[in-house]
């Protein structure tokens, strides 16, 4: 099934939404939010609906470059993505609705002058937990609610004009219908208040709404199968992207140090636990990257279990294959999977909580992660790093005769294998464990 996801909030209830298309739906695209999706799960398709712009850096324009360079289908409508496609659709972003072609155009007829403002989609709305009500009226929303009274003869020419006039002096945060019928002044233009306010509770169009449900309507036509987006340009890994990138990273590492990277810390200690987890989120990783196993796969890992097992002679893998109940198929399929994760880069560390949560060990593993926070609170022992000589002791204990393995020649090598960021980051998770363990051993 096609992968989609859509950045939603004010502008179309989600479960209105949710009916008209199952998706995973997010909360409005702040900046960062498109890259992340898209260096976590790679989806088929991303809808830009709403987006942040005030209170928080806006969506940038690069990541949805950079979105498209992934072969991700982009689309934007009634709000931030509206505007964000109309100014990316040279490069492929779909822009949906008559609030994207107005930016796309710079008019939106009948009105005079030119449809460029980010304000013309703003607007104040109370919290996600509430289901984000709107408190203000959307500029956009009232051309269009004006032009049909144009039409309908509620308006003339002059009193529409008049009100879109009025409505772009109001700040986005106060703006309203009443607003903008106060802000025209009495008798600067006629037209029958009374008429239009009672008109108005009929009739109000929400055109960003309708571009919304356009926009849904548009990724549903795509069907269940969607082949990638294929880019007619090559996205430019500048300074200035690399820098962000690194911000974004260093910025989810930090909340995860907060909140589960000690957990994992647990789980990295545990190399039986470990390894099951780590091929498990890095399949799960592969495959909403849209990565599978290939012919080339097949090979490479066939040649990887032959020299493992030393089955040198073809004789030697048919015995190895009667053994392991293996047919031809299953063999490839064996040897195709082998070599898939030996070329996948290793999981987010957030996917690798999310398979040992979903595994039902990530409670029991938090647990002790407190358990030992708690008991080593106030150690001197614990703030320190460990000498030299206590590092060469403490990496011999922890193999030899915590795990009953051999110590490995390559420390930094073993390290990175179990996840750990570097060498010294194993390091330092032995020597807390081996505290730990002291003190429930009653040694201090």
């Amino acid at each position: 099934m096609t992968d989609v996801a859509i950045f939603l909030g004010p502008t179309l209830p989600e479960a209105e939404a949710a009916g008209l298309l199952p998706a995973r739906y997010l909360p409005p695209a702040r900046q960062g939010d498109v890259y992340r999706l898209v260096r976590d799960s790679r989806p088929d398709v991303i809808g830009i609906v709403d987006g942040h712009f005030l209170h928080t850096p806006a969506v940038w324009h690069r990541e949805i470059l950079f979105a498209l360079s992934e072969g991700v289908h982009v689309f934007g409508a009634a709000s931030m993505g509206a505007l964000r496609a109309a100014e990316l659709q040279g490069f492929g972003a779909i822009g949906v609705g008559e609030v994207f072609h107005a930016y796309r155009d710079n008019a939106f007829p009948p009105f005079d002058g030119p449809f460029e403002r980010d304000d013309e989609v703003a607007i104040e709305h109370g919290p996600a937990e509430a289901g984000y009500p709107a408190v203000t009226d959307a500029l956009v929303d009232m051309r269009a609610t004006f032009a049909k009274a144009l039409r309908e003869g509620v308006l003339d020419r002059a009193g529409a004009h008049a009100l879109v006039d009025a409505a772009q002096r109001v700040n986005f945060r106060e703006r309203s219908y009443a607003a903008a019928i106060a802000a025209v002044g009495s008798g600067a233009v006629a037209f029958d208040r009374a008429r239009l306010e009672a008109w108005l509770c009929d009739n109000a169009v929400s055109q960003k709404a309708a571009d919304a449900r356009a926009m849904l309507a548009a990724i549903k036509a795509l069907g269940a199968r969607v082949a990638p987006f294929a880019p007619s340009f090559r996205f430019e890994r500048s300074l200035a992207w690399e820098r962000f990138r690194a911000a974004c990273d260093a910025a989810d590492a930090a909340m995860l140090d907060e909140s589960g990277e000690e957990t994992l810390d647990e789980l990295r200690l545990d190399p039986s636990a470990y390894g099951p987890m780590a091929e498990r989120a890095r399949l799960a990783h592969a495959a909403m990257r849209g990565r599978s196993a290939s012919d080339d796969d097949a090979t490479r890992g066939l040649e990887r279990l032959r020299a493992r097992h030393a089955l040198r002679r073809r004789a030697d893998l048919d015995a190895w294959m009667r053994d392991n109940s293996l047919d031809v198929e299953s063999l490839r399929r064996l040897a195709s999977r082998a070599a898939m994760l030996a070329s996948l880069p290793d999981p987010p560390a957030r996917a690798l909580l999310d398979e040992a949560r979903d595994a039902g060990l990530a409670s029991a593993l938090s647990a002790r992660a407190r358990e030992k926070r708690d008991a080593l609170k106030g150690s001197e022992a614990a703030r320190r790093a460990p000498g030299a000589l206590e590092r060469s002791a403490l990496v011999a204990w922890w193999y030899e005769t915590a795990l009953g393995r051999q110590e490995p020649a390559d420390l930094k090598e073993a390290a990175r294998s179990l996840g750990f960021a570097d060498e010294e980051r194993l390091v330092r998770a032995l020597w807390r464990e081996r505290l730990y363990r002291r003190q429930l051993a009653g040694e201090g």
